[in-house]
């Protein structure tokens, strides 16, 4: 399942916690701030992630 694209911060932080997300792409360049965050989240429940810039 694609979930997305987000533009923001928030809705990253939102999909993050999709119960069926299996693995995320997430760009460093969002409008609102530092993907930090939102990484360490997906981590922290094992969600593989891939960062491009």
């Amino acid at each position: 399942m694609v979930i997305g694209p987000c533009s923001t911060i928030t809705e990253a932080g939102h999909f993050a916690r999709t119960p069926v997300l299996n693995a995320a792409i997430l760009d460093v360049d969002l409008r609102d701030g530092d993907i930090t965050l939102v990484v360490e989240a997906l981590l922290a429940i094992d969600i593989p992630i891939f960062v491009y810039r």
